[in-house]
């Protein structure tokens, strides 16, 4: 294809090749950006317009009956709160003493031996 255009313009392919166009800026000005082009789908249209039209329309219905029917599926948080309670009062006390807080286990005087030589060594490291 290239080479139909540069036929039909009279442009000479080996003049090209040989002298490879290398802008040079004498001005210590920058380049001006290069103007970018919107990618090929955005400039077509995939859906005429009134396609699209009916589309939004289609979507705005079924979203507000959507929001409709979560509006009307919520529950009432008092309802919610009132269960709560019902719950926290009818279930076994906890009980404190024995249950939550237990005494530390025995000291074990092997793993306190260990401990002491483990520690006088990294000290010895410093």
């Amino acid at each position: 294809n290239d080479m139909e255009i540069s036929a039909l313009c009279g442009d000479d392919n080996k003049e090209k090749e040989t002298s490879p166009s290398i802008p040079i800026i004498s001005t210590s000005r920058p380049p001006l950006p290069t103007i970018r082009r919107p990618p090929y789908s955005a400039t077509t249209q995939s859906r005429p317009v009134s396609s699209l039209d009916a589309a939004l329309k289609q979507f705005k219905l079924s979203t507000a009956a959507s929001r409709e029917n979560l509006r009307n599926s919520r529950q009432d948080i008092s309802q919610v709160e009132e269960q709560v309670k019902a719950m926290v009062t009818s279930r076994p006390s906890t009980p404190t003493s024995a249950g939550w807080r237990s005494r530390a286990p025995a000291e074990n005087s092997n793993l306190v031996d260990q401990w002491n030589k483990l520690s006088a060594s990294m000290t010895d490291l410093r």
